[in-house]
């Protein structure tokens, strides 16, 4: 290499530095400024989606909070044997797919969906919390790159006295 380099001339060692020189400055320019500069506007976008979601969430727990007390008086009380079924059976007429299930003792249930459409995991928890004595004590909730979401939820059966 060093033997290639020195058969150059000074006017073609002199063009290829400045072809280097321009090939580290495009180098820099692309990999460092830009993703650098266009740093802030990318977060800020997120950051709109982020909000927009939150008032989204926000308008959905109003209207279910309604329904909630507007139905609270037809809650059906289910006992120990039927709390895991009536969950399951619910979520098959909603046509959520169940990936995982795991009961912990017999008043406790954790669900895991891969990829179920929103609106319909939300009507299903709101018919299981509004009609029976069903109580939601955790949910994570992450959305998919397409429309969908994936879910981990664990429900609880409210006092059967």
């Amino acid at each position: 290499m060093t033997e290639l380099w020195s058969q150059r001339n000074d006017r073609e060692k002199i063009l290829i530095g400045i072809a280097a020189a321009l090939l580290v400055c495009l180098l820099l320019w692309q990999f460092l400024y830009r993703p650098v500069s266009n740093y802030p506007a990318a977060q800020e976008r997120a950051y709109k989606q982020a909000e927009l979601d939150l008032k989204i969430m926000q308008k959905g727990q109003r209207i279910l909070q309604n329904q909630t007390n507007a139905n609270a008086t037809s809650i059906a009380k289910l006992t120990v044997e039927q709390f895991q079924s009536t969950i399951t059976k619910a979520a098959k007429a909603h046509n959520l797919i169940i990936t995982r299930r795991q009961p912990k003792g017999l008043e406790e249930l954790t669900l895991w969906f891969d990829s179920v459409d929103g609106k319909l995991f939300f009507v299903w928890v709101d018919e299981l919390t509004g009609g029976y004595n069903i109580v939601l004590s955790k949910a994570q909730i992450y959305r998919n790159d397409d429309s969908s979401v994936r879910v981990l939820v664990t429900f609880e059966l409210a006092d059967t006295a």
